[in-house]
C-alpha cells in the first residue's frame, strides 16, 4: 500500500472549538480551561481566587496587587495525572470496544509578578496556560470515525495596572495576549478504501482584557470581583489526510480519480474562527482568628456562546455528506469553591478546600473528544517561609468526575439546513474519568 498526503481546506467558523474543549478534567469552569494556575489555588480548590494575596492575583484579579509589599515573583508547576476509560460500541462498523489512558497527563507552568510604582500603584504580569492538554485514542479505537485526537496549547501573557482609589478600595485592569495552537484528528470512512486519517492543525494570536475590583471593608476582610473578556481567535492552518491506495495504482490514475471526484482533492489551507467565553468571578476572604482564615469563590462562564461545530468545504462535501456538523448545545456553567488557611507556626501555613465544577456539556450532546461531566474536588497543601524573602508552596487536589454516557453520530449539514447521516456509525458507551493534581511553587520578594 502507498500513502498519499492530501491537504484539505476546512473553512469553518467553529472547527477549533472542538479542539479547544477536547480534554476533560481540566477546568476553566469545566470544558478544557485550567482554573488552578497557582499552587495556592490547587491547594484550596480555587477558593479565594479573586481575593488572593500573592502575585497570582495578577491573573485572577489585578486589583488585589495593591495589597502586596515591594516587588514580588511567584512561579508554579502543576502536574495533572488524568485517569480515563471508555467502554462501549460503534455500530455498524467496529462493534464492542474499550479504551483507557487516552487523556494524557499534562505539566502546566505559571509565573506571576508585581512591581511597585509611585503613589501605591502596582504593575503586574502573568504568563499562564489557561487552556491546554491532549486526548489521543490508540489505533483501533471503535469511535475513530467520531474523533481520534485533539491537542492544544495556549500561552497567555497578561499585563495589568492596579490603582488604589481609597485605603479600602482598589481597581485593576490590563490587556491579555493569547497564543493558540491546536490539532484535531478523525478518520474518514471512504468505503472500499482503508479509512483516511485526517488531521487539522492551526495557530493564531488574539487579544482580550481583564478588569477587577477589590474592597476591604475591615481588617481581615476582602471582597473581590473580576471580569475576563472573551477572546476571539481566527485560526489559520491546514488539514492533512493520509489515504492508502494499492501500490499498483499509478500516480496518473490517482490524479484522474481526484479530478473526477473519486477521491478527496489535494487542496489548500484552512481558516477558522472561534471564541474563548467571557467569565465573571467573585470571592470573599475572612480572617476569623489570628491563625484561621476562610475563603470562598464563584465563577460564571458564558459557554452558551458556543453551540455547534461546522466544518464546511464544498470540494469534499460528496465524501462528508455536506458540511460536518456537531451540535454542542453548551450551557453556561458555574465553578464554586470553599477553603481555609491555618497558620500552624510563624513559618508554616496549612491550606485546604473543596470545590464543584459544573460542565457545560449535557448527556445528549457529549462527544468522544469532549467526554466531560460535572466534577467535585478535594484539596490540601501548605506554605513554608524558608527565608525572609522566600516561601515554598505545595498542593494536592483530587478531582472526582461523574461517569458520562455517550451516543454520538456524525452528521452532514446540507446547504438547505437539513442534516444527513454519514457513514460514521453511532458511538454508544460510558466514560469514567478522574484526576490527581500535584503542584509546587515559590513566592519571592525583592
Amino acid at each position: 500500500m502507498k500513502e498519499r498526503k492530501i491537504l484539505i481546506c476546512r473553512n469553518s467558523s467553529q472547527i477549533a472549538l472542538l479542539v479547544a474543549l477536547a480534554v476533560p478534567g481540566l477546568a476553566q469552569a469545566a470544558g478544557l480551561g485550567l482554573a488552578d494556575q497557582s499552587t495556592g489555588m490547587v491547594a484550596r480548590s480555587y477558593a479565594g481566587a479573586t481575593v488572593s494575596a500573592t502575585p497570582s492575583t495578577a491573573f485572577y484579579n489585578p486589583a488585589g496587587l495593591v495589597m502586596l509589599k515591594g516587588n514580588q515573583f511567584e512561579g508554579a508547576f502543576n502536574y495533572y495525572d488524568i485517569r480515563s476509560k471508555f467502554s462501549g460500541t460503534d455500530e455498524p462498523y467496529f462493534g464492542q470496544g474499550t479504551s483507557s489512558g487516552f487523556v494524557e497527563s499534562t505539566l502546566v507552568p505559571g509565573s506571576f509578578g508585581v512591581i511597585s510604582l509611585p503613589h501605591g500603584m502596582k504593575l503586574g504580569f502573568s504568563v499562564t496556560t489557561p487552556i491546554g492538554g491532549r486526548i489521543k485514542y490508540r489505533p483501533g479505537f471503535v469511535g475513530q470515525y467520531q474523533g481520534t485526537e485533539a491537542l492544544l496549547t495556549t500561552i497567555q501573557v497578561g499585563l495589568s495596572l492596579a490603582i488604589p482609589i481609597t485605603r479600602t478600595l482598589s481597581i485593576g485592569f490590563g490587556p491579555e495576549i493569547n497564543y493558540f495552537q491546536n490539532i484535531l484528528a478523525l478518520d474518514q470512512n471512504l468505503g472500499v478504501l482503508q479509512p483516511a486519517a485526517g488531521q487539522f492543525s492551526g495557530k493564531s494570536y488574539a487579544f482580550g482584557y481583564n478588569a477587577g475590583v477589590m474592597y476591604r471593608p475591615a481588617p481581615g476582610t476582602r471582597i473581590g470581583l473580576d471580569y475576563r473578556s472573551r477572546i476571539s481567535q481566527s485560526v489559520k492552518g491546514v488539514e492533512r489526510i493520509g489515504i492508502q491506495l494499492p501500490s499498483i495504482v499509478p500516480p496518473a490514475v490517482d490524479s484522474l480519480l481526484t479530478s473526477l471526484g473519486g477521491l478527496p482533492p489535494a487542496a489548500s489551507s484552512a481558516s477558522d474562527k472561534w471564541t474563548f467565553p467571557q467569565q465573571i468571578s467573585f470571592g470573599v476572604y475572612q480572617r476569623l482568628t489570628p491563625r484561621l482564615a476562610v475563603m470562598a469563590s464563584a465563577q460564571w462562564t458564558n459557554w452558551a456562546q458556543q453551540q455547534s461545530l461546522i466544518i464546511s468545504d464544498p470540494s469534499t462535501a460528496n465524501f462528508t455528506h455536506g458540511a460536518i456538523y456537531t451540535p454542542f448545545d453548551y450551557r453556561n456553567s458555574w465553578t464554586v469553591g470553599v477553603g481555609f488557611d491555618y497558620r500552624a507556626t510563624k513559618r508554616l501555613t496549612l491550606m485546604g478546600g473543596a470545590g464543584y465544577d459544573e460542565s457545560p456539556v449535557t448527556s445528549k450532546y457529549r462527544q468522544d473528544l469532549l467526554p466531560d461531566a460535572n466534577r467535585t474536588s478535594l484539596s490540601a497543601g501548605m506554605s513554608f517561609r524558608l527565608l525572609p524573602n522566600a516561601t515554598l508552596m505545595a498542593g494536592y487536589q483530587h478531582i472526582f468526575v461523574q461517569n458520562g454516557s455517550i451516543s454520538q453520530t456524525r452528521v452532514g449539514l446540507q446547504p438547505n439546513g437539513t442534516t444527513q447521516t454519514t457513514y460514521s456509525g453511532t458511538l454508544d458507551g460510558t466514560y469514567s474519568l478522574s484526576a490527581n493534581v500535584f503542584s509546587t511553587g515559590v513566592v519571592m520578594s525583592f
